[in-house]
């Protein structure tokens, strides 16, 4: 019931593949193990879960009140021997306005931070770069250190040489040298979906970088560095349930949802059931509500564009009046079309008056301040959200009622978003917690 932090000096810089190779050769050991990731993220706990065959939970100081960051954090050390958590960017990076680094949540949290640093092209200079981080903050210290992408014996002793010199009191933990074996590919910000496709591929894959995990990272010392954090365990609920019976997409299309939420969900009483859009599914006719989550449609909007019976079943729905919420990639699909990268454009459900496309692709990535327009499932009129925004797709068309305002972590954009067509609502924006 121990927990630490990987952190890194910076984004891209090997932490999910450390991170979870850790957890499967921890796993390998016999340990029950838990990964979690700090920051608004989809893929890496999928992951960690992968890696660890137990689930993986976001820990957010910006986007989760207290109470849901703390359950979170009791819940993944609760009945596990270890749980190692994965920081955001750089140990110091967050939010715009300087707020929600995986700084701020060691210390909040009280978790020892292990520091994993890619040292390809540089020697002494990383004792540098450590003495940085462990002196930046009076109330942050770095308790271990993880060398990866080390070129040759010769690199390594160099760096040895320099850390013992200018940082004995940091012990050196790791020294993992360069692999291509290391290397995930990358999609959008984040990695590739695992999905069931994929499945074996990783797993194999896990397991030949645990075997170099377990001979070049001292396991034992860091389980030693691990502390009980200061996690309280509650029962409070972050966003609540839409209605008693909530239909939820999940495949490789649409499955950007937040665990700790359908937790809530189920801890409320709701029955929850999972269909695809992707396989042609679909929602249980039964279902009071849908929640269309985001993902990746863009990648599959022919295969979309022509699923008869999930596009029958969701416009049953809207017409007998279920709810129907999407999120980011649901959204886009309510709308009448998606165009892809090629300037190919694809038919959708048409719920919402709205058109999207990637021909030009623009990233849009921020926190966000989130009030509720409308009175619906979601809440009271003026409900109070916090959640983040992260696309490449453009609106080139939208007309209709919108559903939130929203203003970025530093209250510098102000902006009226997302659609509401009676029982059919959507946005861009991912909803983590309620105010």
């Amino acid at each position: 019931m121990t927990s630490v932090l990987i952190a890194g000096a910076s984004t891209n810089s090997g932490k999910t593949i450390i991170t979870a190779s850790i957890l499967r050769a921890l796993k390998n050991r016999g340990l029950n193990v838990r990964g979690g990731k700090i920051g608004p993220d989809y893929i890496d706990p999928k992951f960690h879960a992968i890696a660890s065959d137990s689930f993986s939970l976001n820990v957010d100081a910006w986007a989760m009140n207290d109470n849901t960051l703390h359950r979170n954090l009791a819940t993944m050390e609760q009945d596990s021997d270890i749980t190692i958590i994965e920081g955001v960017m750089g140990l110091f990076d967050g939010a715009s306005d300087g707020s929600a680094s995986s700084a701020e949540v060691a210390k909040k949290m009280g978790l020892p931070i292990i520091l994993c640093l890619d040292v390809w092209g540089q020697s002494q200079s990383i004792s540098a770069i450590v003495n940085g981080f462990d002196t930046l903050d009076k109330d942050i210290k770095i308790s271990g250190i993880i060398l990866t992408r080390i070129g040759t014996e010769k690199h390594l002793k160099i760096l040895k040489q320099s850390l013992q010199k200018y940082i004995p009191h940091i012990p050196l933990i790791g020294t993992i040298f360069r692999n291509e074996i290391f290397e995930l590919e990358s999609r959008h910000l984040g990695l590739v979906h695992p999905s069931s496709e994929n499945d074996k591929t990783l797993n194999k894959l896990l397991d030949k970088t645990a075997n170099i995990i377990s001979q070049q990272v001292d396991l034992d010392k860091l389980i030693s560095i691990g502390k009980k954090s200061k996690a309280i365990t509650n029962d409070k609920i972050a966003i609540p349930k839409f209605s008693n019976h909530i239909a939820v997409s999940y495949d490789k299309a649409f499955s950007f949802c937040y665990p700790h939420i359908i937790n809530s969900w189920k801890k409320e009483g709701a029955e929850i059931s999972f269909f695809s859009p992707l396989n042609d599914e679909a929602p249980d006719e039964n279902a009071s509500s849908i929640y269309l989550c985001g993902g990746y449609p863009e990648l599959y909007c022919e295969t979309l564009a022509k699923n008869k019976i999930f596009k029958l079943g969701m416009l049953k729905h809207a017409e007998k009046g279920t709810f129907i919420f999407g999120e980011c990639g649901g959204f886009m699909t309510l709308g009448k079309s998606i165009t892809d990268k090629n300037n190919v454009e694809h038919k959708m459900l048409g719920l919402l008056d709205l058109k999207t496309s990637f021909a030009k692709k623009k990233l849009h990535l921020s926190y966000q301040n989130i009030k509720l327009l409308k009175e619906c499932n979601l809440g009271t009129k003026n409900s109070l959200f916090k959640g983040h925004e992260f696309h490449y797709a453009t609106i080139t068309h939208q007309s209709g009622e919108p559903l939130f305002e929203v203003n970025n972590a530093c209250n510098s954009k102000n902006e009226i978003v997302g659609l509401v067509n009676n029982n059919v609502i959507g946005s861009f924006i991912h909803l983590i917690d309620k105010i």
